[in-house]
C-alpha cells in the first residue's frame, strides 16, 4: 500500500474539465516526481491518446524518468505494458508513453518532437531546467487532442523570481511564491515538501535541520520549496 500525502488526492481524484495546467511543486525530497510517475501510470489506464515525458535532455530523461517510471511499471503490472527504450506501451489501451528531450539544439530531441500525434498529456519533469518559455509555448500549443482531457503536468523545484515559470504561472496569477494548494483559473496548484515524505532516513533529516540552523533562507528555498528572491 502506498500512503501519499493528502495534497495530492486532486490528482488521482477527476480532474474538473477547465483545467490544463497541473503545476507540482516542492523543495528536494518531497516525493513529487514519483507521484508524477504514479499518475502517468494510472493515466496509462484511462487514456486511448498518447503522454509525452519529458526533461530538459534526452539522457537525463533516460536517466532518471525511463528508468524510475519503467521500475514502477514493472513492480505493478508488467504484463500489462510494452516496454522498449523510447516508448512504452499499456496494451490495454493502446496509450503510448514517449520519452523526450526538449533541448532544442539535440537532433533527436527536434525529430522526436516533430514525430508526436494524439499527445493529451504532456508531463515536463524539472521544468525549471528550461529557460526558454518560447520552446515551452510551442509544445503546450501543441497539445490540443480531441481524444481525451488535454493536461499539462509540470514538475519542479522553484528556482528564481526572474524564471518564466515564476511570472506565468505565479506573478500572473497573483501568487507571489509556491506553497498553494487548489484551483485558480485552468492551473491546479500542488505543493509538498520533505515533511510529505514519509520515506526519509532520519540521516537526511538531520542534514536537513544541520542546513536549516546554517542557513534559513537555503533551507527555505532546497526543501521548503520556495522561490529564490535574488
Amino acid at each position: 500500500m502506498i500512503k501519499l500525502d493528502k495534497a495530492y488526492n486532486p490528482l488521482f481524484s477527476e480532474i474538473p474539465k477547465h483545467v490544463r495546467y497541473i503545476i507540482l511543486t516542492g523543495g528536494r525530497g518531497s516525493g513529487k516526481s514519483f507521484v508524477a510517475e504514479l499518475f502517468t501510470k494510472e493515466q496509462s489506464y484511462k487514456r486511448h491518446s498518447n503522454i509525452l515525458y519529458s526533461r530538459y535532455t534526452y539522457s537525463s530523461a533516460r536517466r532518471s524518468i525511463v528508468q524510475g517510471l519503467n521500475e514502477l511499471i514493472l513492480s505493478y503490472r508488467p504484463m500489462d505494458f510494452n516496454i522498449i527504450q523510447t516508448e512504452t506501451t499499456n496494451k490495454l489501451t493502446g496509450c503510448k508513453l514517449w520519452y523526450s528531450g526538449l533541448k532544442a539544439s539535440e537532433k533527436a530531441n527536434k525529430d522526436r518532437l516533430k514525430s508526436i500525434k494524439d499527445v493529451t498529456l504532456w508531463v515536463m519533469e524539472e521544468a525549471n531546467e528550461l529557460e526558454d518559455e518560447t520552446q515551452f509555448n510551442t509544445i503546450d500549443l501543441s497539445i490540443r487532442s480531441q481524444k481525451d482531457h488535454n493536461l499539462v503536468l509540470i514538475i519542479f523545484n522553484p528556482p528564481s523570481v526572474e524564471h518564466w515559470l515564476y511570472k506565468k504561472f505565479f506573478l500572473r496569477k497573483g501568487l507571489d511564491d509556491a506553497g498553494f494548494n487548489g484551483i485558480i483559473g485552468n492551473t491546479l496548484y500542488i505543493h509538498t515538501d520533505f515533511r510529505s515524505n514519509p520515506n526519509l532516513d532520519e540521516g537526511y533529516i538531520d542534514l536537513i535541520r544541520e542546513i536549516r540552523a546554517r542557513d534559513y533562507e537555503l533551507y527555505r528555498h532546497l526543501f521548503l520549496g520556495k522561490f529564490r528572491k535574488n
